[in-house]
C-alpha cells in the first residue's frame, strides 16, 4: 500500500503468471475500487513481488523479472526499478517497464 496526494493505493499480484494490479480509495480503510493492471508479464518471471516507494518526491515501482538469467527458469529473479506515473485524476498511469531501469538517485 502507498498514498499519493490524498489517495490510497493497494498494489497486488494478479493471476498467474502474475501481473500487478491496483485498487484505489480515498480512505486507507476502503472502499477500494479496482483500477486495472500496472504492469503485465515481465520476461520469463512468473511472479512480481512489487513495491512502490517515494524518493525525493518521485514515485518508483520496484519489481522482479527474469532478465539477468533468461535461461535460468521462470522462478529466478532479477530486481528492477522504474518510474511510476499518475494520471491527472489521481489514478495510476502505471510503470513504463524498461531494461535499463532508472538513473542512480541520491537520497536528500
Amino acid at each position: 500500500m502507498h498514498t499519493h496526494k490524498g489517495n490510497s493505493y493497494l498494489s497486488y499480484a494478479y493471476q498467474f503468471p502474475e501481473k500487478t494490479a491496483c485498487a484505489m480509495s480515498r480512505r486507507i480503510n476502503g472502499h477500494w475500487q479496482y483500477k486495472g493492471i500496472l504492469n503485465e508479464l515481465t520476461g520469463n518471471s512468473n511472479t512480481k513481488r512489487q513495491a512502490i516507494i517515494n524518493l525525493n518526491g518521485k514515485p518508483y515501482f520496484i519489481y522482479h523479472t527474469g532478465g539477468i538469467q533468461p535461461s535460468g527458469g521462470s522462478f529466478r529473479h532479477s530486481v528492477a526499478i522504474d518510474e511510476l506515473m499518475y494520471n491527472p485524476d489521481g489514478t495510476l498511469k502505471g510503470a513504463v517497464i524498461t531494461t535499463e531501469g532508472v538513473q542512480p538517485v541520491k537520497a536528500r
